[in-house]
């Protein structure tokens, strides 16, 4: 498949990570205390934060099956950036649960499909260029470290700068889409044709299948800290630093990852790498239970590295060697829609009802933990694959 017109780029696709992650680095840990501030309870705020896993079920796969047919991945990356920053400047003005739950849907339509765009866009450079998809993907781990960190010591109240702050990152990345990566083309491949059917097909075999529940319960078990982060850290009466340290402790530790991944991830296979961090991640999940000191919680994300890094290199890899390259956008879609999607949105709203619910937002934590074996013992039943890796 070799491009035409407009070929992509390795900086223009970091660059890109850099901007829009940066603004995850903000959302991700303090939108859901924004949420609670306008006065929500736990289970509203774990309703909303679900809106978006629950459109990644629908939202990535006909995006990425648009990329794939038009042959304009960098167009459609634009148009969902664009859309999403426009869309999320609606919550300056939104209060109650259902204006606010209606911008959700809106965004999540747009912004759920982010990931699965960029992420097929360099994998295809990778495969036609060479390089890592690792060494470009980093560059949104950076974005996202530096501003979680510089976000929260620099406010000391959780308030509209959330809103402000975000909007302001996601509009430089939807400019940097537009002039850097818009027009970018690529020719049709050999493969099959990317069309629905060929999508579901990729989820025939017991193995693919397998993968894509484990993936989906580990993000589930992911829930209490994607989304409760700044709620729990409130409720221990910690400093706002502590959000922002734990997040960017977290992501450093996937930089790491990330940057010495080409040296190693392909020496072991996805199937051991995925229950290595499966199995780290229940003991994170179980520290963050048992203490109530904020130095202690942000040194619990050193795990973030196995987390997150190990974990999405690992199953973007697993997912990519069986994908077909005019099925390379659909195929992230799949991972995308079982993991963010159905594991996210339940995963939320568990979370949400847990807060409610149980004693504190350590029993939250500590479910997870015991839920977070489930996966670890599952991705074991997977057979290995013997084809060549192409995210090193």
């Amino acid at each position: 498949m070799q491009p035409h017109g407009r070929e992509t780029k390795a900086p223009a696709l970091g660059l890109y990570y850099l901007l829009v992650y940066a603004s995850i680095g903000v959302s991700l840990p303090f939108f859901p205390q924004y949420l609670k501030s306008l006065g929500l309870t736990g289970t509203e705020v774990g309703l909303l934060l679900a809106v978006s896993p629950a459109l990644s079920l629908v939202a990535p796969p006909f995006w990425g099956q648009l990329a794939d047919r038009s042959g304009r991945p960098g167009l459609v990356l634009f148009a969902v950036t664009a859309a999403s920053c426009s869309v999320f400047a609606l919550f300056l003005v939104v209060q109650s649960f259902t204006a606010v739950f209606a911008v959700f849907v809106l965004y999540g339509c747009f912004a759920s499909a982010i990931s699965t765009v960029i992420d097929s866009m360099t994998l295809r450079h990778v495969l036609r260029e060479g390089g890592s998809y690792s060494r470009v993907r980093l560059f949104g781990s950076l974005g996202f470290a530096v501003m979680s960190m510089t976000f929260g010591r620099l406010v000391d109240v959780i308030d509209r700068r959330v809103v402000f702050a975000i909007i302001a990152l996601t509009a430089a990345g939807a400019i940097w889409a537009g002039l850097g990566l818009a027009r970018v083309r690529v020719s049709k491949g050999t493969g099959p044709r990317p069309t629905f059917a060929a999508a579901l097909g990729l989820a025939e075999s017991r193995d693919v299948r397998l993968f894509l529940i484990a993936v989906a319960l580990h993000w589930f078990a992911c829930g209490p800290y994607h989304s409760a982060l700044s709620i729990h850290v409130t409720a221990l009466k910690l400093e706002t630093h502590v959000i922002g340290d734990a997040a960017t402790l977290g992501v450093v530790t996937e930089i790491a990852v990330m940057t010495t991944w080409p040296r190693w991830g392909h020496k072991v296979s996805p199937r051991q790498l995925l229950f290595v961090s499966f199995a780290a991640s229940a003991v994170r999940w179980a520290g963050m239970a048992l203490t109530n000191d904020g130095a202690v919680l942000v040194a619990m994300s050193v795990f973030h590295g196995l987390t997150f890094g190990t974990f999405f290199l690992s199953a973007v890899a697993y997912m990519a060697e069986r994908s077909p390259e005019t099925l390379r956008a659909t195929g992230q879609a799949l991972f995308v829609a079982a993991a963010f999607g159905v594991g996210g949105l339940t995963g939320y709203l568990a979370t949400g009802v847990g807060l409610d619910l149980l004693p504190s937002s350590h029993a939250v934590f500590g479910v997870a933990a015991v839920l977070e074996l489930v996966p670890a013992l599952l991705i074991l039943r997977l057979r290995e694959n013997a084809e060549k890796r192409v995210t090193s």
